[in-house]
């Protein structure tokens, strides 16, 4: 049988889902759902403030609204790395972070630069399929151990926010493929594709190459190579002592930080000042390797989860990009083979009669 409290969560989830059905602009989603869960703080027993971030693509956490929140508070928490005050540590541990007022020291909240400590606060992470999407932080009067099961009740409502983030994501992307991406082929899409997901994913370097093999060594021939959304001249390199090398045996492999020390003698890493990479192997439908997608940053990362399944989403029509290509350059190769074939055979350019 279902009790008032559980009567009134559904009554709040219901309006959280007819918004995000209602209104298509993220933030204002967010701002109207803060106050929708402000609104219950009565039954809830949070007072009626609160700040609500989003995960942005520089990995990092961005308030994007608030409610009786003083400028104080909205100024220093306007952007929060992951690990970093009670919020950003919610957002990295996947846990909720409920903090008494009474166990922070001035010390201890100087040190970690927030004024929200001063308060009794809970920072609650928005989840969605173990992925990171934003944290929720209310403001609540009593004891911890008081608003247990409170917090609970909020942790519901953001696991609905996380939903909801996740379907906002996906109606951004069916846009962007729409509206971008189908009205550009070759070598066009794979330009606006490297931007797009760089950015997105919060990279500064997108690669997108080809295998070629040379004797017993592989090689990456680049298709398109962007950074900082700017298109570099195509590169070509041996897979031999860089991280790719792993991606042929691997199919994915992700390093949140340090690359360069696990990868000593990969020149390209120094040069760029690699400290994260993010790759996987682009494969046709009978599973042959045909190239690679390459994602660098000069800073650690995290979210791979997240990273692997927005890339999911263009992965199909990017592989057939790919698949495209190859046959093209073989039909060149070919037609390149026959004509220096014509050449040797007639040297006088004779025009010959069949």
């Amino acid at each position: 049988m279902i009790n008032k409290t559980q009567f009134q969560l559904q009554v709040i989830i219901n309006k959280l889902l007819e918004l995000s059905y209602n209104e298509e602009n993220v933030n204002v989603v967010l701002k109207k759902s803060l106050a929708i869960i402000l609104d219950s703080q009565s039954s809830l027993s949070f007072n009626n403030k609160g700040l609500i971030f989003i995960v942005n693509e520089n990995s990092t956490l961005e308030l994007v609204a608030q409610h009786n929140i003083s400028q104080e508070i909205s100024e220093s928490c306007q952007f929060v790395k992951f690990g970093n005050c009670d919020c950003g540590r919610a957002a990295l541990t996947k846990k909720n972070q409920c903090i008494s007022s009474k166990n922070y020291s001035k010390e201890k909240i100087n040190s970690v630069n927030s004024v929200v400590c001063e308060e009794d606060h809970c920072s609650i992470p928005i989840i969605y399929k173990e992925n990171v999407y934003g944290v929720l932080l209310l403001f609540f009067e009593g004891s911890i151990q008081k608003s247990e099961d409170e917090i609970q009740l909020v942790t519901t409502l953001t696991n609905t926010l996380g939903l909801i983030l996740y379907k906002k994501k996906l109606e951004k992307y069916t846009s962007y493929i729409k509206t971008n991406l189908d009205i550009h082929i070759g070598k066009e899409y794979f330009v606006e594709i490297a931007k797009f997901l760089s950015k997105e994913l919060g990279m500064i370097h997108c690669l997108i190459g080809q295998f070629e093999y040379k004797k017993d060594n592989t090689f990456v021939k680049s298709i398109v190579f962007s950074s900082n959304q700017k298109i570099n001249e195509n590169i070509t390199y041996n897979l031999l002592n860089t991280p790719c090398n792993l991606l042929l045996a691997e199919d994915v492999c992700f390093y949140p930080n340090n690359i360069q020390q696990l990868f000593p003698n990969d020149e390209f890493l120094k040069k760029l000042n690699i400290e994260s990479y993010f790759g996987l192997v682009l494969r046709s439908r009978d599973f042959t390797p045909l190239g690679i997608l390459v994602f660098m940053h000069n800073a650690p990362t995290n979210n791979f989860k997240e990273k692997k399944d927005i890339i999911d989403v263009f992965l199909h029509r990017l592989v057939s990009e790919i698949e495209r290509k190859s046959k093209e350059d073989e039909l060149i190769a070919e037609k390149k083979k026959y004509k220096n074939l014509f050449n040797t055979l007639n040297p006088q350019g004779i025009n010959l009669l069949f």
